[in-house]
This record gives structure tokens, C-alpha cells and sequence, in this order.
């Protein structure tokens, strides 16, 4: 397993307070977490569900804080406070140790460690609080196949659509950067003049396909894009849509051709060279079809929405040549898999 996941609940008489957050992390390192810590005459208005899943879980609790945040500012004040006591407390036990400790308990499903884990945690906040707890591991393409067939209804915003259309944007092959949610920078972040690493979804042409398998042999197999390239960030623009935001990216590949991107805002993708380098240049593309046949095989559920979002894309079909293209690759999540296999090994 990759990640860890861990959703809890505190709730303490003591200080007449509700707490609701997570930590999440690579295994065996130190964690990002978040929490919510409210006074418990508004606990009605901190609903969370732990029996989420990890993108179900994320999206409500950001917009669960967002709200509370801007209605109640106590709330904001306290959170904070809760949030630097708990970087206060992995700082002196030491991240590494907390991070591994954590994982230990996770891999071996040992509910009474992760709960005794959480009352070291908080026991100098408020002695004697009250724990509810959800944690799982998780494989980074579980988490990918989760977020994008979470994410894809907002690519049918007629805003989209229409943007696609502009006639330095319709030809573009689409390509997509690779996720990076521990070590990688938001897309904001990123500078025209920046590396992107991506790779090829669809090249929307086969002359294109058959010059890019010539251009870069080594990145392709069996007509397709398997192993990432690396190109130049040359264009990004703010693309908003009803339910989120999105930048579109124009990335030279190299040898005068383009391709286009459609990022969401918040996600976090590679962004060191080395990192790259390391990862991904050296490995062995055919390994990397076995290891994504095998995945495939593990993912009943994700293959099942799958055909879901099939169906449903079938009954938008107005909704142009860039949607159906950019669906049908997320729904197959093949590439994404690849991607994120290999560059969160156990």
C-alpha cells in the first residue's frame, strides 16, 4: 500500500469542543492533516461522515470549513489553534517516528494502536476525549480512480466546451501531468518556462501518433504513451466552470509540437526534474502494462463506475469531440494508473 488515511472525531467535555479531520500520508512518512475544531453548542453544524471515501470525505470536509470559516469566525480561530498544537506535537515526538508509527498501526489494522496513537495526540489539549476513528491504506490508483470519476461532470460546463473549440486549442493533442499529491506543487504555483510532466491521452491524430512514437521511442508501447515526457509550461489560463475550477495548460513537447491540458486547480502534480528522472525514465515500459493489467484486475468497483460514466457520456454526447475524448481516458484510468504505480512504490 501506498497511503495512509485516517478520519476521526474528538469530542471533549473538558473544553466543550467538537473536533473532525484527517491525516493523510505516504507510509511510513509524516502526515498532512486538517481539522475542524468547533464549541460544541454549534455541533450540529459539523457533519461529517467518516464512512466516506477519500474523495467523498475531502470534498465535504473542505466545503464543511469553508463554511464554517466564513459564518463563524470562533471557529476559524479555534481550528487554527487545534491545527498548530498538533504540529507542535509531531514536531517534538519527531514526524518520521509519528509518521511511521502510524503506518505500522495502519498495516496491521490495529484499531487500539491508531486509537491510542490519537489520544497521545491530544490528551495535552483535553484529557479524557472521546475518539471516533475511520482509517484505511490505500493504493494511489485507487485514489486516482476515486477523484477523476469524481471530477468528470464538470468537464460537460458549456465554459469548457466552448474554450476547446478556439482554434489554437481543437487540434491539440490532450495530455495530462502527472499527480503528485505528497511531494508535487499546485498547478498555481507553476511559471510559464516550468517543467510539466505528462503524458499523451490522445493524440487526436494518427500522423501526430506515429511522429511522437519516432520523436520519443522509448516513451511509447504498443501505441501508447506509457512512460511520461517531459515538456515546457508555454500558456496557462483560469477556466472556471459551476462546480470548480480549472486551468488549461499549453505544453511544448518539443520539435514545434503542442499539447493541451486540463488541470483541475487544486491538484497537486510533479514538478522536480530529478524527481522525473528518478522515477520514471528508467523504468521498464512492458513491466509497467503487467503491473497495469494486475490493477485493473483488483478494481471491480472503479471498473463498474466506470460503466456507469460510460453510460452517462453516451447520453451527453453533444457535449463535443474534447469531452469525449478526455472521458473515455479518465474512465479507463490506464494511464493514470501507470503513472501513479510507479511513482508511489511500497
Amino acid at each position: 500500500m501506498d497511503f495512509y488515511f485516517v478520519k476521526v472525531l474528538f469530542r471533549s467535555r473538558l473544553t466543550a469542543e467538537n473536533i473532525a479531520g484527517f491525516l493523510f500520508g505516504k507510509m511510513n512518512q509524516p502526515p498532512e492533516y486538517d481539522f475542524i475544531a468547533v464549541p460544541s453548542r454549534y455541533a450540529n453544524f459539523l457533519k461529517i461522515d467518516l464512512s466516506e471515501d477519500y474523495t467523498t470525505f475531502m470534498k465535504t470536509f473542505n466545503e464543511t470549513k469553508t463554511r464554517l470559516f466564513n459564518q463563524i469566525p470562533e471557529v476559524a480561530d479555534i481550528s487554527r489553534e487545534f491545527c498548530n498544537y498538533v504540529k507542535t506535537y509531531i514536531v517534538r515526538k519527531g514526524p518520521s517516528l509519528f509518521g511511521s508509527e502510524l503506518s505500522a498501526a495502519l498495516r496491521d489494522n490495529d484499531s487500539d494502536l491508531v486509537h491510542y496513537i490519537l489520544e497521545e495526540l491530544t490528551k495535552d489539549w483535553s484529557l479524557k476525549m472521546e475518539i471516533t476513528v475511520e482509517f484505511s491504506t490505500l493504493k494511489y490508483e485507487e485514489i486516482s480512480a476515486m477523484s477523476f470519476l469524481h471530477i468528470w461532470e464538470d468537464l460537460d460546463d458549456s465554459n469548457v466546451q466552448e474554450i476547446m473549440k478556439r482554434p489554437d486549442i481543437a487540434n491539440l493533442p490532450e495530455a495530462f501531468p502527472i499527480v503528485d499529491p505528497i511531494a508535487g506543487r499546485n498547478i498555481t504555483e507553476f511559471d510559464i518556462g516550468d517543467p510539466v510532466f505528462f503524458v499523451v491521452i490522445n493524440a487526436r491524430d494518427p500522423e501526430l501518433m506515429e511522429r511522437l512514437q519516432k520523436l520519443f521511442p522509448k516513451n511509447f508501447f504498443e501505441g501508447k504513451n506509457s512512460v511520461p515526457l517531459a515538456g515546457t509550461l508555454v500558456a496557462k489560463e483560469l477556466v472556471k466552470t459551476n462546480r470548480r475550477d480549472f486551468y488549461l495548460l499549453k505544453v511544448d513537447m518539443g520539435d514545434g509540437l503542442l499539447a493541451r491540458c486540463l488541470v483541475p486547480k487544486n491538484l497537486k502534480i510533479m514538478s522536480d526534474y530529478q524527481r522525473y528522472e528518478m522515477k520514471v525514465a528508467s523504468q521498464n515500459e512492458k513491466k509497467w502494462e503487467k503491473e497495469l493489467e494486475e490493477m485493473v484486475q483488483e478494481q471491480p468497483q472503479a471498473l463498474s463506475s466506470r460503466r456507469i460514466v460510460q453510460n452517462a457520456i453516451r447520453e451527453k454526447s453533444a457535449g463535443g469531440d474534447f469531452l469525449i475524448a478526455f472521458l473515455l481516458t479518465v474512465m479507463i484510468l490506464g494511464i493514470v494508473f501507470i503513472i501513479s504505480y510507479f511513482f508511489f512504490p511500497m
